[in-house]
């Protein structure tokens, strides 16, 4: 599947903005207590600009956690629901927060989805999935048409309210004909959009100008930033802006910016490298390796020499007053005046530049590139630490080792039963629910040996089996990591554990155990 299919089907399958949650509503067979919420109208405009099958995407290829954990990672959301005075605590907490610090799920500060945390800081990648789409189904549309292409769908929505609920009719002949200034602007206008920017930092400003320009008009508001509830183990991002408005967060302008930077030179790989797949234009970009495309160095580090080409202000201009526009239209806000609507316009670009050339060009990613290990771990775990310490300390290692397509694989016994709580994946998301599922199995009381090295040599028959007859050559290093910094076996217990390492290393002789306390070398 070309990248074009790929990242439109993707967008069109498992990105979905603004979801909203109604706590008043109960969750029962058929009924989810989630909506529509305001993000989902930038959105909506975003799909109709750049078209996709989601039937198309190979989502059964995936289980339903790495759909789930997906869906998650690309879908813009703001939840601020049971948010009471709780501004200034979000504030404080923000604050004070040191690296290893943990905080309860339930905490009440708005939490902000579909981003994930980097080695380059906190993006949203459903932007840069978004802009790659839109960059390869490129639509530079004028707006009064557009308009008209929606609004008959919206007027047919319409007209199907009940005659009970018309309050007064007025007389045809007392009804003012004259279209309106608005109206008789859009017909006389030659203004375009183009789908790259009203899928990147347009449609971000543009959500500033509807929402927030009416009310704070030049005092508009952008960059929201928070804090991660676990930096080991991060799975919740809360915010903390004081005044409540989440427009445009720093996490999508950031993912904004790198969308067009790429965007800008998408279609020049594209046309002599027609082969690229998604994951590898976004791990050149993202990736500490030194790659190059054409003498050209587009990487994460570059942001601040690539913004000014990507970014030029006459455009962003021109391009966030259409975006505006269109999203008041659908949002049902009307400006009094085309230049009302552009001096908001004018604020919130200004603000942008201002927030961009202070806060945020001025970091630097350039780093020497990590070199990862390639292994095959078994990690086996006791019990005797904390299961919050438990779970950082494998979630670390999940990050550390690599765990991926290209990396490495992991699996997870339980140190007393022997039994597998991760079957050996190279999937990060199912290693990732594996842990966080820790908190619901029966947790270990010790290590009994004989089992768990009884279950890893079952594995290690079974797998090597598999290989002969598939007639497969090579395999990853091997290691099983043993955490029992507690554990004391008796003499007879010693010598069963010392017969199943020598029967695991006259069969499988690259083999390493790693135990918390000393090290044995099969």
């Amino acid at each position: 599947m070309d990248m074009r299919t790929i990242s439109s089907s993707l967008m069109h399958r498992f990105k979905f903005d603004g979801i909203k949650h109604y706590k008043d509503v109960q969750a029962k067979s058929g009924i989810f207590p989630f909506g529509f919420g305001r993000q989902s109208i930038k959105y909506k405009l975003i799909k109709e600009m750049v078209p996709g099958k989601p039937q198309l995407f190979p989502f059964d290829t995936l289980t339903t956690i790495e759909q789930c954990t997906l869906h998650q990672a690309i879908s813009n959301t703001i939840m601020k629901e049971n948010l009471l005075d709780t501004s200034i605590l979000c504030q404080e907490i923000g604050q004070k927060l040191t690296d290893r610090r943990l905080f309860n799920n339930d905490l009440e500060c708005p939490e902000e989805y579909g981003i994930v945390l980097t080695s380059h800081g906190t993006i949203a990648p459903g932007a840069i999935i978004a802009a790659i789409a839109a960059s390869l189904q490129h639509q530079d549309v004028e707006l009064n048409q557009i308009i008209n292409t929606i609004t008959p769908e919206r007027s047919t929505t319409d007209s199907t309210n009940n005659l009970e609920e018309v309050d007064f009719i007025i007389p045809r002949n007392e009804m003012i004909h004259n279209k309106s200034m608005s109206y008789l602007f859009l017909l006389n206008s030659t203004i375009k959009l183009d789908n790259i920017w009203l899928a990147t930092i347009a449609g971000e400003l543009a959500e500033m100008v509807v929402y927030q320009g009416p009310i704070l008009n030049s005092n508009m508001e952008l960059g929201a930033t928070g804090f991660w509830n676990n930096i080991m183990r991060p799975n919740v991002y809360y915010l903390n802006n004081k005044n409540s408005y989440f427009e445009a967060t720093r996490a999508e302008i950031v993912s904004d910016i790198d969308g067009l930077i790429i965007t800008n030179k998408l279609q020049t790989w594209m046309n002599d490298f027609n082969s690229l797949r998604l994951s590898q234009i976004i791990d050149m970009y993202y990736s500490d390796e030194d790659i190059t495309l054409f003498n050209e160095n587009i990487k994460v580090c570059d942001r601040k020499k690539a913004f000014s080409y990507a970014m030029p202000k006459t455009i962003l201009n021109e391009q966030t007053y259409a975006a505006s526009y269109l999203l008041a239209n659908h949002y049902g806000i009307m400006f009094k005046s085309p230049e009302a609507l552009k001096q908001l316009v004018d604020y919130a670009v200004t603000k942008f530049y201002t927030y961009a050339n202070e806060h945020f060009l001025t970091e630097s990613f350039c780093r020497n590139s990590k070199r990862y290990p390639q292994v095959e771990a078994l990690i086996v775990f006791d019990g005797s630490w904390t299961k919050e310490y438990t779970m950082n300390f494998i979630a670390t290692l999940i990050d550390d080792l690599d765990i991926s397509m290209y990396g490495s694989k992991m699996g997870i016994l339980d140190a007393t039963s022997g039994q597998w709580l991760l079957n050996v994946t190279n999937s990060p998301s199912l290693a990732y629910h594996a842990v966080f599922n820790f908190t619901k199995i029966s947790w270990p009381t010790h290590l009994n040996f004989d089992t768990v090295l009884n279950a890893v040599f079952n594995y290690l028959n079974e797998t090597w089996q598999t290989k002969w007859q598939q007639h497969t050559i090579g395999n990853l290093g091997q290691v099983i990591l043993i955490l029992a910094p507690s554990t004391q076996n008796s003499e007879m217990e010693q010598q069963i554990i010392f017969e199943l390492l020598r029967e695991i290393k006259h069969f499988y002789p690259g083999n390493k155990i790693n135990l918390h306390s000393f090290q044995l070398y099969l």
